[in-house]
Order: C-alpha cells, then sequence, then structure tokens
C-alpha cells in the first residue's frame, strides 16, 4: 500500500518537478491541497481519480442522454447592430 504524502511533501514534489498538474505515484492520496494559490486538486496518477472522472463523465452522460430537450434559445446579432433573441419550446 502507497503512503500517503503530507502537504509539505507534496509541496517539494511541486517545487521539484515544475508542473502545473499533480500526478504523483508514489502518494497515496487522490486529493491534495494545491501547491499555489487555495483549494484542492486531484493526483492523476492514482486510479481512484480516474475512477471518480469516470463516474462524473457518466453521470453527465446519461442527464445529457435521458433528458428531454423542451426549450432552445438562439441570439442573432453582436455588439455593433441590433440583436434578436428567439426562444422556442413545446407546448
Amino acid at each position: 500500500m502507497k503512503r500517503k504524502w503530507t502537504p509539505e511533501e507534496v509541496r517539494q514534489w511541486y517545487d521539484r518537478h515544475g508542473l502545473y498538474v499533480y500526478c504523483n505515484p508514489e502518494d497515496g492520496n487522490w486529493m491534495v491541497r494545491k501547491a499555489w494559490g487555495f483549494g484542492w486538486t486531484m493526483n492523476l496518477a492514482n486510479p481512484r481519480t480516474w475512477l471518480f472522472l469516470a463516474g462524473v463523465l457518466a453521470v453527465l452522460l446519461a442527464t445529457f442522454y435521458w433528458s428531454q430537450p423542451s426549450h432552445s434559445a438562439g441570439v442573432i446579432g453582436g455588439a455593433d447592430g441590433p440583436t434578436a433573441i428567439f426562444i422556442t419550446g413545446k407546448p
């Protein structure tokens, strides 16, 4: 079993590799704190990350597949002239 790295070790990994994404196969964490700014990022070398991303994609695709489109909108025009907005819907 891979050991989970501390936030300081993750920061050192970022500094050593100079990458914007975190892809460390030696780290057992699938989510780590970002080295810059605030928030969290995913360890792209961890299989659990890819399972999570596949699950999110499956939910999105299922939502779009089974939802019935009933409305649409279109915009004709631009910033330099008149603009028309058309909205349609099923009764």
